[in-house]
């Protein structure tokens, strides 16, 4: 977790301020320029959780919603087997 917390704090955050937080392509291209794409490498967790806090602040600014109640899980009563 600390490297998706230094990659944040020292690659992503100071690339993305002063963006504008609805110009989500902009902020999906300096994200990828400033650290490559990729499942490994790409730190796509870091990514993620960008990603979720601008669904969030866009979805809570047009109808006051949190991404847990406007795509709620399945919820299961059961464990799955295998």
């Amino acid at each position: 977790m600390q490297a998706v917390t230094n990659a944040s704090e020292y690659y992503l955050r100071p690339a993305l301020i002063g963006l504008k937080a609805k110009d989500w392509k902009t902020m999906y291209r300096v994200m990828n320029r400033d650290i490559q794409p990729g499942l490994g490498s790409g730190q796509p967790i870091a990514k993620a959780a960008i990603d979720m806090a601008l669904h969030e602040s866009d979805r809570r600014r047009r109808a006051a919603q949190y991404l847990g109640i406007a795509y709620p899980a399945e919820r299961r009563s059961d464990v799955p087997k295998r």
